[in-house]
């Protein structure tokens, strides 16, 4: 017990710990700020867009009407001016919508704008607007109508669980894993380093039991700063943004369609996910410390092998089969939420290895 509070207080009481909470407050605060400092911009941003779609709209109708000036009984041409007619009126209630900030407004004339778009292409017509996001936009808009709920710009949220889940996607990225690494990267290679491995090893201790306990210690680190996360995330969001829902839809690839999925389920499953992903990455970390023993290697070795791990769920099919699926779990909620869970057995199984194997070595070291 005495060995095990020692190396608690060892990693909780270093500079590194207190310098990751920092660059997690710090980060997130700026974060926050510039969503603030965005808003304008992005409605500046949005009324544009349909002003765009609207020039694009009154283009078509130039040519339409050039086109019945030379034939004016084209039944096909009458039907796409008709329809293009049909689009722009649509735009302008959007627009008016979205300059006026009714959001319920805003849904339901961008919905009929999608259909107009359809109704347009169907009888021949082309418009600058992509099946992705028009089959996307619309899921969603039925979604925010059904739950009378106001859409936020992805990426830029104020209120608390959309502010959140965007912190969260950044965490579940790339954050995570690289402010743990910041951490725990020294933790063992420094025992080699510094010599102290001896120290431990002359301690009524199990050699065999000090991989279990440094990888305790690295865990409980992670939820540290996950709470640390969520704790600045929220705490931004309730006093300078508003509270808004977790039952706010997001759109994610579901096999060859779109399916949603609330925030509040976003945030709950991927925790979940990157918590698998972190008892693999603390293994495979404790693992080349042990075999290297010195920091640098030990650190640059386990980069590449997550990196060649990554590259191989873009190459592969086979990712149910692979520990490395939950590299970035982001993406696996993007691309591939119709198997979220697949691979988490063989990754459990990997990390148990690679800790069985690091405590081994440690144990029949010297």
């Amino acid at each position: 017990m005495n060995v095990f509070l020692f190396e608690g207080k060892k990693l909780f009481r270093s500079p590194a710990f207190l310098l990751v909470l920092g660059i997690v407050v710090v980060a997130i605060s700026i974060l926050f700020i510039r969503n603030v400092m965005l808003t304008d911009y992005l409605h500046d941003q949005a009324i544009q867009e349909v002003e765009s779609f609207l020039s694009e709209s009154r283009m078509n109708e130039r040519m339409y009407v050039a086109a019945l000036d030379t034939n004016p009984t084209d039944e096909e041409t009458l039907l796409l001016q008709e329809r293009n007619q049909a689009i722009r009126s649509s735009l302008q209630a959007l627009q008016t919508a979205r300059f006026n900030e009714d959001s319920r407004a805003e849904l339901e004339s961008e919905l009929l704008f999608f259909s107009n778009v359809q109704a347009f292409r169907d009888a021949g017509g082309e418009f600058n607007l992509s099946e992705t996001q028009i089959a996307r936009q619309s899921l969603q808009n039925e979604a925010l109508l059904d739950a009378d709920l106001a859409r936020e710009v992805s990426g830029y949220g104020l209120s608390l669980p959309n502010f959140l889940a965007d912190v969260l996607m950044l965490y579940f990225s790339v954050g995570g894993p690289a402010l743990l690494l910041v951490l725990v990267a020294p933790y063992m290679t420094h025992e080699f380093e510094n010599r102290s491995i001896y120290f431990l090893f002359s301690q009524p201790i199990n050699r065999s039991l000090i991989v279990p306990i440094k990888a305790i210690h690295a865990y409980v680190a992670f939820i540290a700063i996950t709470l640390c996360v969520g704790i600045t995330a929220s705490l931004l969001a309730l006093f300078f943004g508003n509270s808004g829902s977790f039952a706010y839809p997001l759109v994610v690839e579901y096999g060859d369609s779109y399916a949603l999925m609330t925030v509040g389920s976003y945030i709950f499953q991927g925790l979940l996910l990157l918590a698998v992903f972190v008892v693999f990455f603390i293994g495979l970390h404790l693992l080349f410390s042990v075999l290297l023993r010195h920091t640098l290697p030990a650190t640059l070795t386990l980069l590449t092998v997550l990196l060649a791990g990554y590259g191989s769920t873009q190459l592969l099919s086979m990712n149910v089969v692979n520990p490395f699926a939950y590299v970035n779990v982001h993406e696996k909620f993007l691309y591939e939420s119709a198997a979220l869970y697949t691979a988490v057995p063989v990754t459990l199984a990997v990390a148990g290895l690679c800790y069985a194997v690091a405590s081994y070595r440690l144990k029949h070291w010297m």
